[in-house]
């Protein structure tokens, strides 16, 4: 290999940079979720014309020996981490000491990320505005035309992110041949030196690994061999992740399982068109592999996610053409596909024409239960779209690009979808219903002359009530709810209000399974009671609201469910009530059978479990099983005594 070297320029006097690089800090509460989304996205946006894109993750380890100059960045780590206790910073301190382990290992672990079918970074052998130089050597910039996604060049700080030393390499084969190699550091200032004078000379926190020539750090004009498994013969690109922070390779199985969370949650469409295949390790996600990979992470995928796949692999699907006009020009179409679902999350996935996910559009029609997914046809209005797209692409905002016309634009975008959901909604609801015995009393349809045939007209009518039957049912609050039709069917969320107190004692004033009321008011039973030592403990009752709360079945033989739950507050003595769903308006109590806590043991009574604390932030995790043949709707509340 031609004479490489760690080169960090100085700042002649300009800023010192610190460790809060905004480029990476975007993406540090979830690095392997943004990573996979942003990586993946630009392997869409540079797929060769009519070839599927194919993006591959990789993790290995590289021998401490064969990293690039790697004694030369340990040195630069150490200043960085004297310049920190030079300024006091224990933040930057903690991570510098982490960052030493992670160079002194024997083997370092490393993150492949490469794409195939794709054109690769042209323009590495230029000075600046190539696909090479926006991602490799600047910060905020982006080039990306058309329908392409990246608008706003920070996507770059993802691979960062997942870094225990901050550090990437690059590495390309162009669709015209070009080869280049580059590695990028983004660390913090430190001390290069002194000046002739005897001041400072301090270091930039971005340093680059290439060929020096002159007073430049260029690329290495070759594929850098650092996966010995891998050899790359066709155009494309290789991000390497140098350092895999520790959390991420020691836990790999969740790796795994959160790149293939997202790339199943973001690029469904993309699949599903055939546009994209992703390998995670031994894991092939294409649309052929759909099927096998849905069902064997069904439990860990969200429910939306399986509904959409549902969606687009059933014999039903149909898709609707929306044009959509601005000033009666038509700029593009948008294609609609609506399945009707009593476990439904009423929301519409609007997708880009590449085949990925921005946003889950809520609050079109909340007359009926669904699941949508629409797709943004025409370059125009693609273009349009993608002006108003944040730096996470995860929403539209009108305000962004000529917000006039943005905000009417979306506008219609959504009143299109609205009067199509609202036709589904006609359709489902114009179903007749004839209510028995209603027949006798309505006008009947004439005859060819013009008279009533009905044989009631020879019937006695009398106007004695023969009996009233009265029936009561228990209305279920306006809680989000389970269904557990599938696995891997969850509670995604709960929308009631949390903490008011239900005045009385556990014991005082409220029914309980049937019991007589005892003193002024009453309640209904599985509002609030639970079997304790039946002495009054003249406490207040309040209903916690869960941050998350997530049901599916786990054991569908023996009817066993797992109940994951964070809640909103912590409380000493709490307990959780479980009922049926019969009806939209109706709820009974489940027959819990027995219950499992991993720490402590728990009692069952009816449809109550008791009683355990609540952490904030805690998640609390337990299996249940229940005395139900058929699977049902569940809602699950969860109370804590106060005071």
């Amino acid at each position: 290999m031609e004479k490489c070297k760690w080169c960090f320029p100085s700042n002649s006097g300009g800023d010192e940079q610190g460790l809060n690089n905004s480029l990476i800090e975007t993406f540090n509460d979830l690095p392997i979720k943004s990573l996979a989304r942003e990586t993946v996205q630009n392997s869409l946006d540079a797929a060769l014309d009519g070839k599927m894109a194919i993006v591959e993750f990789k993790s290995f380890f590289l021998d401490r020996g064969n990293f690039p100059d790697g004694e030369q960045l340990v040195e630069v780590l150490g200043k960085c981490n004297d310049f920190a206790v030079s300024l006091n910073n224990s933040k930057a301190q903690a991570f510098f000491a982490n960052a030493l382990r992670t160079m002194n290992l024997e083997k370092i672990p490393f993150l492949r990320i490469s794409d195939f079918n794709t054109r690769g970074l042209k323009g590495s052998n230029q000075e600046r505005g190539t696909d090479w130089s926006n991602l490799v050597r600047s910060t905020g910039s982006s080039n990306k035309q058309g329908e392409a996604g990246g608008s706003f060049g920070i996507g770059k700080g993802a691979p960062f992110a997942c870094s225990a030393i901050r550090t990437v390499f690059y590495s390309t084969l162009d669709c015209d041949g070009l080869k280049a190699s580059q590695g990028v550091s983004r660390l913090t200032s430190f001390v290069r030196g002194k000046f002739d004078d005897g001041s400072e000379d301090i270091a930039q926190g971005v340093g680059y690994w290439g060929r020096q020539e002159a007073h430049k750090i260029l690329p290495y004009a070759e594929m850098i061999p650092l996966d010995n498994s891998f050899h790359r013969e066709s155009s494309g690109t290789d991000i390497y992740i140098a350092g895999l922070r520790e959390e991420i390779y020691d836990g790999i199985e969740e790796l795994q399982s959160t790149i293939i969370n997202e790339v199943l949650d973001g690029f469904m469409m993309a699949i599903w068109q055939g546009n994209l295949e992703v390998r995670v390790n031994s894991f092939v996600i294409n649309k052929n592999t759909l099927p096998a990979v849905i069902e064997r992470f069904g439990a860990c995928i969200p429910p939306a996610t399986v509904m959409l796949y549902n969606l687009l692999s059933s014999p039903q699907l149909q898709w609707e053409d929306i044009p959509i006009k601005i000033s009666n020009i038509p700029i593009g179409s948008v294609k609609l596909a609506v399945a009707l679902r009593h476990d439904g999350n009423n929301k519409i996935t609007m997708v880009r024409s590449t085949g990925m996910k921005i946003f889950d559009k809520a609050g079109l029609c909340p007359t009926m239960r669904f699941i949508g997914i629409a797709l943004i046809e025409g370059r125009q209005l693609n273009e349009r779209l993608i002006k108003l797209e944040n730096p996470s692409h995860n929403k539209w905002e009108p305000n962004r690009h000529d917000p006039q016309t943005s905000k009417k634009l979306l506008n219609t975008i959504y009143e299109q979808i609205k009067e199509k959901l609202n036709e589904h909604a006609e359709k489902a609801f114009s179903t007749s219903v004839d209510i028995e015995g209603a027949g006798e009393f309505l006008p009947d349809e004439p005859n060819a002359e013009g008279k009533s045939e009905h044989p009631a007209d020879k019937a006695e009518v009398t106007n004695k009530i023969v009996s009233i039957e009265r029936k009561i049912h228990t209305k279920v609050d306006s809680v989000a709810f389970l269904s557990t039709l599938e696995f891997g069917d969850e509670l995604r969320e709960t929308v009631e209000g949390a903490g008011s107190a239900i005045q009385g004692t556990d014991e005082e004033g409220f029914l309980h399974h049937g019991g007589a009321a005892r003193g002024e008011g009453e309640r209904e039973p599985d509002e609030i009671s639970f079997v304790d030592d039946g002495r009054p403990n003249g406490k207040q009752i309040a209903l916690v609201k869960a941050k998350h709360m997530r049901v599916f079945c786990k054991d569908k033989d023996n009817h066993i469910y797992r109940l994951l739950f964070l809640p909103s507050e912590s409380a000493k003595k709490s307990y959780i009530v479980i009922n049926k769903i019969a009806e939209l308006t109706e709820k009974d109590a489940v027959k819990i059978l027995k219950v499992i806590h991993p720490d402590y043991p728990l009692t069952v009574s009816g449809n109550r479990i008791g009683f355990f604390e609540l952490d904030e932030d805690k998640m609390i995790s337990l299996d249940f099983q229940i005395d139900e043949q058929d699977y049902c709707s569940m809602e699950v509340k969860v109370y804590a005594y106060k005071g």
